[in-house]
């Protein structure tokens, strides 16, 4: 037992023969000590093993143990020779780590279990969005060459459609609020609500009248006036395209919040910009007295293609290259589809944005929709 033993355990050699005894068995504090001495003299080779034991002044402490066996001229074990090494701090880290692994392990858990939770409200969510949106049957009923590319970013969206006939006059809303996944959805169901009562309810028909309402009832919900008229500063709302057929008076009527439409006839697709005032929001001196809104207003023709649509597509990315797809390359698109039938276009533009984004994540919610006159 050298200087670096009593340094370790404290004990000299008589001190620690007094205590444990002339047996390197009885004295080792590591269980498996028999096992180990029996492998080294017969296998002839060193062996390791870490045990834990107390020092003198009974503190606990961990080592690292090598058992050599020495052998004599003849090759056989004549004496062992053991050195510790005083590895307590290693064995702290090592401890601790696995105390903070531990900890991890369960936050983990808990995290997964708040995620499946969330996620399963939001999909519950999304069946209530879903059931607010008007279902396919009803709007093929009244445009039966029609298609609606609606790609949700999330689970729920913050791009949304509303439909509706009233009186031989029949709404298509296409629109997208501030933000997406619930936040969006949250405006989308301001959005559906607003236009259920100022329509379907209070059978407001004009257009320019339905968007200035629209703007009344988003800036009341999310409080961005008060009482005395004065902005609040938050700038959440929607930009929408409203569009409606008077089949009396054989005539279209659009009226666009900050969107772009198209029109497809005689083989041209003419872009039209809407209003620059978005639905909602606090930008400088747009509370005016009156009409801010304008509606621009069609004769129906045969073939006529109209065009509705969220800035989703235009705005995604490409796989190949840092860029969007933009407007103009969307409106060569569709002079190129605008023939075909409803069907064949929806499959194109679903295909083509597909293409586009490739393995890139969705950038924003999606909405395009088709309504074709024959």
């Amino acid at each position: 037992m050298n200087e670096g033993f009593v340094k370790i355990y404290g004990y000299t050699k008589d001190e620690f023969k007094a205590v444990f005894g002339n047996n390197i068995q009885s004295a080792s504090s590591y269980s498996r000590i028999s096992d180990m001495l029996n492998q080294c003299i017969k296998y002839k080779r060193a062996v390791n093993y870490t045990s834990c034991s107390r020092t003198k002044s009974d503190r606990i402490i961990w080592t690292q143990t090598t058992l050599t066996p020495v052998l004599d001229s003849e090759g056989e074990v004549s004496k062992l020779i053991a050195i510790d090494s005083d590895i307590s701090k290693l064995k702290e880290a090592e401890e601790e780590i696995h105390a903070k692994n531990e900890l991890l392990n369960v936050t983990n858990q808990l995290l997964e279990k708040k995620n499946v939770q969330i996620t399963d409200s939001i999909n519950y969510a999304r069946l209530i969005q879903d059931a607010m949106l008007p279902s396919e049957q009803i709007i093929k009923k009244y445009l039966p060459d029609s298609f609606i590319f609606f790609k949700p970013r999330d689970i729920v969206s913050g791009d949304f459609y509303w439909f509706s006939v009233q009186n031989d006059i029949l709404f298509f809303v296409a629109a997208d609020c501030t933000g997406h996944g619930v936040p969006g959805a949250f405006m989308s169901m301001i959005g559906c609500t607003l236009l259920n009562d100022i329509i379907n309810k209070d059978k407001i028909f004009d257009p320019c009248t339905i968007l200035n309402k629209m703007n009344e009832g988003v800036m009341q919900a999310l409080n961005q006036k008060n009482i005395e008229g004065f902005e609040s500063g938050q700038d959440e709302g929607m930009t929408l395209t409203l569009f409606m057929i008077d089949n009396n008076l054989k005539k279209i009527f659009i009226s666009s919040a900050n969107q772009s439409y198209y029109i497809g006839i005689n083989n041209e697709i003419l872009r039209f910009d809407g209003d620059i005032w978005s639905i909602g929001g606090n930008p400088q001196n747009k509370i005016k007295k009156g009409i801010i809104y304008t509606s621009k207003e069609f004769d129906l023709c045969k073939d006529m293609t109209v065009y509705l649509l969220s800035d989703g597509f235009a705005d995604q990315f490409s796989e190949l290259g840092d860029r969007k797809y933009l407007e103009g390359r969307f409106s060569k698109l569709l002079k190129k589809i605008q023939n075909k039938a409803m069907n064949q276009q929806y499959d194109i533009i679903a295909s083509e944005f597909d293409q586009w984004k490739g393995k890139l994540r969705q950038f924003d919610d999606v909405l395009v929709v088709g309504l074709k006159f024959s």
